[in-house]
């Protein structure tokens, strides 16, 4: 009998299997095995009909996308920040430099030996002189700040007009230096700015 059966399923899956049809293996009741049985191309597949399963690779190559621009931003993020770094730093040693060298020209400029009526290095500054000079870098009234007991506004102070005029280069160089660094770090914002306006893959829908 088992000899009838096995040719008679050849012949049905000849005949009704198709071209177009999906083998799997199924237990037949007839036999009582697993035997290769054709699922026909008109019932439906196991998996994703073809517009499903286009929208999932369509999807999966989007966020692949995303992650690698994603990946590629954070490392040009890094890369403009530490040329920025080295950018700064190099203007800052430059600044440093060139105050450097106008702080030590002071006792070239502000010589010791003048005309008559004319400050030398070694005059003393007024105490009002002082007293200004110190109200206007804080921002605060002059005719707040009590003068010691003993001293009024026309009287020489300990400070000489050459430490008076290196200490106005001082200050000038670290105001040359505060202001390079706010430029630096305006610059820096725009390129980071620049950077995360560029086009990124937008994310699939939910």
């Amino acid at each position: 009998m088992d000899r009838l059966i096995l040719p008679l399923l050849g012949c049905l899956v000849l005949l009704f299997g198709g071209a177009g049809a999906v083998w799997w293996w199924d237990r037949h009741p007839a036999v009582g095995f697993d035997i290769p049985t054709p699922l026909p191309f008109w019932k439906p597949h196991f998996g994703l009909p073809p517009s499903l399963g286009q929208q999932r690779d369509e999807a999966v190559a989007q966020l692949a996308a995303i992650k690698a621009a994603g990946s590629a931003r954070i490392q040009s993020a890094g890369e403009v920040t530490t040329a920025a770094g080295k950018t700064a730093e190099a203007a800052q040693a430059s600044l440093r430099t060139v105050y450097r060298t106008l702080r030590e020209r002071v006792v070239r400029y502000v010589p010791t030996e003048t005309p008559p009526g004319v400050i030398r290095a070694d005059d003393r500054v007024p105490v009002g002189a002082l007293i200004l000079l110190d109200a206007a870098a804080r921002g605060d009234d002059p005719d707040a700040v009590s003068v010691t007991t003993g001293q009024s506004y026309d009287l020489g102070s300990p400070i000489h007009f050459a430490q008076l005029v290196g200490n106005y280069v001082d200050n000038l160089g670290i105001g040359a230096a505060n202001a390079r660094q706010l430029s630096d770090l305006q610059a820096w914002a725009r390129a980071q700015e620049a950077l995360n306006s560029s086009d990124v893959p937008a994310p699939p829908p939910p």
